[in-house]
């Protein structure tokens, strides 16, 4: 596969994976640090007893359940495969009690073979139903991706906060999006990002951001610069598939301004 890839690839992502092909022989899904701590977490369930491809609804009460999850998201083993940063601003709530938390609500909700993200998390592959594919795989999404222009596309490689006043020069922007890199910030950084990001927005334009599992009230700290649209952060949070976040927020900023 890599090799029918190879030459649409950019060179330097192809120098990158070229350089690297036990990676690509062992596959994708699994290839990244967090990726790899749910196949350690599918093998800990598997040695508890849980049997994740029966899809046991009650596996979420199972004592290996808990003990698994402690064991695999304890917060000095994320600091050491993610750093300081990753765990240190998410005190209130233990990594282990979070995940296993909406992993358990995902279980729950979705039937299986119908929720990408889920699938790969248990069983680690995506599923076999296109329809239940993430949308940047399903051919209408690619072909309208080529329609706009991909070479509108511009990769930009730092910490977001440091080069959204940059980026911001070439803007103004209808929509900006954080994830939930707000998780890894000490407050006063927090409400900087924050604030350059309502700064590169165009008038009507829009922040999206999440919180994974930060100590912060995070509508609260985007409503001191924009206008949060509560009706729509219920209902990104409500088609989040990902069942992942505690919050997921929209803050406007209004034509006659925040």
């Amino acid at each position: 596969a890599w090799q029918a890839l190879r030459p649409d690839v950019p060179p330097a992502a192809r120098a990158f994976w070229d350089a690297r092909p036990d990676a690509l022989e062992a596959g994708l899904v699994d290839g990244g640090r967090f990726e790899r701590l749910f196949a350690d977490l599918r093998a800990d369930l598997r040695a508890g007893g849980v049997d994740l491809a029966r899809r046991d609804p009650g596996a979420p009460a199972r004592p290996a359940w808990a003990s698994a999850f402690a064991r695999v998201f304890e917060r000095e083993r994320l600091a050491a495969t993610f750093g300081r940063a990753a765990v240190d601003y998410s005190m209130s709530r233990g990594f282990d009690l979070h995940f296993a938390a909406v992993v358990a609500d995902a279980w729950r909700r979705f039937a299986p073979g119908t929720n990408p993200w889920l699938e790969q998390v248990v069983a680690g592959r995506y599923p076999a139903d296109p329809a239940a594919w993430p949308p940047c795989w399903r051919p209408e999404t690619v072909a309208r991706a080529r329609a706009l222009g991909l070479d509108r596309l511009r990769l930009h490689e730092g910490a977001l906060g440091a080069a959204l006043p940059a980026l911001a020069a070439a803007g103004p922007y209808d929509l900006v999006q954080t994830s939930n890199v707000t998780d890894w910030l000490p407050p006063a950084e927090l409400r900087a990002l924050v604030a350059a990001a309502a700064a590169a927005l165009a008038p009507g334009g829009v922040l999206v951001a999440r919180r994974l599992n930060g100590d912060h009230d995070l509508a609260a700290l985007v409503g001191e610069v924009l206008r949060v649209d509560r009706a729509a952060c219920r209902d990104l949070a409500r088609r989040e598939r990902a069942s992942f976040y505690a919050e997921v927020v929209v803050g406007r900023r209004d034509a006659a301004g925040p």
